[in-house]
């Protein structure tokens, strides 16, 4: 994965995963992003190892999940979300206009 300045930022590992398509969405519901790599045959799925996690979370505003596309370009827009356990919904979402 790379920043948007073009610089490696996460490298994945050698381990066989699928290389044909791959998405980056939140699928756990913390509000931050998972990996997913998957084939015709094989679907995998990158998280962190420390989910649940409280406090203040990165959570970048994209283009909605109904636009999503094979042939997009998705962009990610700042934006920061508050889980802190005292009845706030947490993930809020953004919307791009």
């Amino acid at each position: 994965m790379f920043d948007g300045w073009g610089r490696p930022v996460v490298m994945f590992p050698d381990d066989g995963h699928p290389d044909m398509c791959n998405a980056v969405l939140d699928l756990t519901g913390d509000c931050r992003d998972e990996a997913v790599v998957w084939d015709p045959h094989e679907i995998w799925v990158y998280t962190q190892e420390d989910n649940p996690k409280r406090g203040r979370l990165y959570k970048p505003v994209r283009n909605p999940l109904y636009n999503y596309s094979n042939y997009q370009s998705t962009v990610s827009l700042p934006g920061w979300s508050d889980i802190d356990g005292k009845g706030d919904s947490g993930c809020r979402t953004g919307r791009m206009s």
